[in-house]
């Protein structure tokens, strides 16, 4: 459940079609795989991450959460 929000949100995002594509490489899925996976399309999507599971990032994840498995990680441990 938790790895499927994750997706849409980040499919959103970056406007992917396939979500199929997303779970088969979800492990591989990081910063700069994407032409807008930069560190402002990361800044965003986390925050994206924020408003759709009402969870506050610290300023020092903003900075290293760079992949979906660690994102999920982190968002995982927030919601207990």
């Amino acid at each position: 459940m938790l790895k499927s929000r994750i997706l849409k949100v980040c499919q959103k995002h970056f406007e992917m079609v396939n979500s199929r594509e997303f779970e088969r490489d979800y492990a591989d899925l990081k910063m700069g795989i994407f032409d807008d996976w930069d560190s402002l399309g990361n800044l965003n999507l986390l925050l994206e991450m924020e408003s759709e599971f009402s969870i506050r990032f610290t300023a020092d994840e903003l900075g290293s959460l760079q992949s979906l498995t660690a994102i999920e990680a982190s968002i995982q441990a927030k919601l207990g």
